[in-house]
Order: C-alpha cells, then structure tokens, then sequence
C-alpha cells in the first residue's frame, strides 16, 4: 500500500533505519506519496508547511502536538 508522508524524504531515512535495526524489510521509496512535493508544485510560491497547508485548506490540525 502506498504510504502518504508529509517530507517523506526525511521522515523514510529514520523509518528505513530502524526497521534495518529490527531486521524487517525496508520501505522502496516506489511506496511514498510524498506531500510536500505535490504542495510544492501545486502552490511554488508556498508557504508548504503542513500547518500552512491545514490553514489554506481549511483543515482542523488543533489537536497536532
């Protein structure tokens, strides 16, 4: 199944790491939807954080710590 990240380039190195570490298999890069990308290209002026995107979208992230 795909996985959605939000800078998944960041987050899958750390993911990727510690299931090497468990001995599981690694997540391919095929699997990522990456968001910040799509935001990029969508909005390239940005701002693309994921709070600036919850704002424009009208999206409740309230409760995001």
């Amino acid at each position: 199944a795909p996985l959605v990240i939000h800078n998944a380039s960041f987050d899958i190195a750390f993911i990727n790491f510690e299931l090497d570490r468990a001995k599981r298999p690694v997540i391919g890069r095929e699997r990522l939807v990456d968001t910040l990308l799509l935001a990029r290209r969508k909005h390239p002026a940005g701002p693309n954080r994921l709070d600036d995107l919850c704002a424009r979208y009208r999206i409740d992230n309230s409760r995001r710590t």
